[in-house]
């Protein structure tokens, strides 16, 4: 059965930039400040992910959603039945997490691209130019000036 899940995670608010670039890098239509779609309704988050095809239109039933927390963080939302929609970009967060209020999701390969997002912004500000690319299907990041 349907229900929706929030689970808290260590994704930081001063960090959105990085969040909402790892989710466009996982295949995800980002928005800010809009409704995360559920099976059962709608529910307003401050980043959400899409899943829609090349005409914008969308494909899947469920978005995801992210919400900022008093600590700083963003606590995931999400409806349970979501790893199961069967788009890539769902595919992308399937397997296992240890985390028991969201079985099913795997935020391992959302935080590798934060991380990665993270390590590029600064050290862009440090004024290295920096690559990603695909090394065996992992992602990799060369830096240069």
């Amino acid at each position: 059965m349907s229900h929706i899940e929030e689970t808290e995670t260590e994704f930081k608010v001063s960090e959105k930039k990085a969040m909402i670039e790892a989710l466009g890098l996982l295949g995800f239509v980002v928005t800010e400040n809009d409704s995360v779609k559920f099976y059962f309704g709608n529910e307003k988050a401050d980043i959400v992910g899409k899943i829609l095809n090349a005409k914008g239109e969308r494909i899947s039933k469920y978005d995801i959603g992210f919400k900022a927390t008093p600590e700083g963080n963003y606590k995931l939302v999400v409806d349970n039945e979501f790893h199961k929609a069967g788009y890539p970009a769902a595919d992308l967060l399937r397997e296992k997490l240890s985390h028991p209020a969201a079985p099913g999701i795997n935020l391992g390969r959302l935080q590798q691209e934060y991380g990665i997002s993270i390590a590029r912004q600064q050290a862009k500000k440090l004024h290295y130019n920096s690559r990603r690319l695909l090394r065996n299907g992992n992602p990799v990041v060369q830096y240069y000036r």
